[in-house]
């Protein structure tokens, strides 16, 4: 193992609940009930698409403005799942490229990291704004491996969803699942993973810390 990429919301940073209060708010004025299903639906779309089918594209520039607000707002709130960031530490001193691959828009994403104090950590931050094709398309994750230049198999994917692992198997990575609290068969259940098994489940950032130094 040469390198260890994360996903972002649910894998590293506890945004539950803020995602989908953030598109409530930004979908309001125009009627529309977001549900879970509808945060599945826009997931893997980039940013500049995210509204498509939602409403009017003349209603687009509201909703991203006030999407924009309530994400700004969101930045206070959002906290490190336990035990990350010595997790993080101990990579980062082992020598281990590590880089973000995420969903969300990338400069969200490194503004959570300078808050959080962590952006020293990760060589390389990949969200949908860096790509044409957003999870669970590999073209992110190839550009970190490109751009670390080793290959695939050295490399390990950390996410809590399926859009990650089914990223990872395509490029033939590593693939660990955490769930953070919730049993694998939840998880199952949730993501239909098993369409794409993990290498390995973990519950915790010390489970996942114990399995990555199996790796070394």
């Amino acid at each position: 193992m040469k390198a260890v990429v994360f996903d972002f919301d649910g894998t590293l940073i506890d945004s539950s609940g803020h995602i989908l209060e953030a598109f409530e708010y930004a979908l309001s004025p125009f009627g529309i009930t977001v549900t879970d299903q509808t945060i599945e639906m826009i997931r893997p779309r980039t940013t500049p698409n995210l509204f498509i089918d939602l409403i009017d594209r003349s209603d687009w520039p509201l909703a991203f403005e006030r999407l924009a607000k309530i994400t700004k707002e969101h930045l206070l709130q959002i906290t490190l799942y336990d035990g990350m960031l010595e997790l993080l530490e101990k990579l980062y001193q082992k020598g281990l490229l590590l880089a973000i691959w995420t969903g969300r828009d990338t400069s969200s994403a490194i503004d959570i990291l300078k808050r959080q104090q962590l952006g020293h950590f990760f060589k390389i931050v990949v969200g949908n704004t860096c790509v044409k094709h957003n999870k669970p398309h590999p073209e992110g994750l190839l550009k970190i491996i490109s751009d670390f230049g080793c290959n695939a198999s050295e490399v390990v994917m950390v996410g809590d969803h399926l859009h990650d692992l089914e990223g990872a198997a395509a490029v033939g990575a590593k693939k660990v699942l955490v769930n953070h609290g919730c049993t694998s068969r939840e998880v199952e259940k949730k993501y239909g993973v098993e369409r794409v098994m993990p290498d390995r489940f973990v519950g915790n950032a010390k489970e996942l810390e114990n399995y990555l130094f199996l790796l070394l």
